[in-house]
């Protein structure tokens, strides 16, 4: 079994996060299905990030831009997020705004001592039964956030890249 960081590490890297969050403008990603999925949303996305910081520390991510997918000659399609980052003492809360409310996602903690990731899900979200799972990475200009998706009629890989 791993080791988990100390308090201090896991602080450390709760407040790293929180430093890079008014840096961010852009995000990218890219959608990959695996042969379970029924969904079929293979492809990238590009768009700007505004970072609105909130009274409980929050900070909102109001996403914006255009997606592709990997068919030759289908359109672009537009996209709109908005995900809300709480930093807590242990953990940072991802929630995503959905139909005028908040639906949370996971808590991301620091990962376990030989990951390579720097935080991690707690435990998965369940969506009836797909479950969402994320490992968050920073890198020199921001961070990145790889998230699996799986369930009976989803197998999906998305990579965020925040700069």
């Amino acid at each position: 079994m791993m080791n988990q960081p100390s308090i201090e590490e896991a602080t450390a890297r709760i407040v790293q996060l929180g430093e890079r969050f008014s840096s961010v403008s852009r995000v990218y990603f890219r959608s990959r299905s695996g042969p379970g999925s029924r969904c079929g949303w293979s492809g990238a996305g590009e768009g700007s990030v505004t970072v609105v910081s909130g009274a409980d520390n929050s900070q909102r991510f109001f996403e914006n831009g255009h997606f592709c997918l990997d068919i030759e000659g289908a359109p672009p399609v537009a996209f709109s997020n908005v995900f809300c980052w709480k930093p807590c003492s242990d953990h940072v809360a991802l929630s995503h705004e959905r139909r005028g409310g908040d639906v949370w996602l996971f808590d991301l903690i620091a990962s376990p001592e030989g990951d390579s990731a720097d935080l991690v899900s707690r435990e998965a979200h369940l969506c009836v039964e797909d479950r969402y799972q994320a490992r968050l990475t920073f890198v020199d200009a921001g961070f990145d956030l790889e998230w699996i998706i799986d369930g009976p009629k989803k197998e999906e890989y998305l990579h965020y890249r925040y700069r």
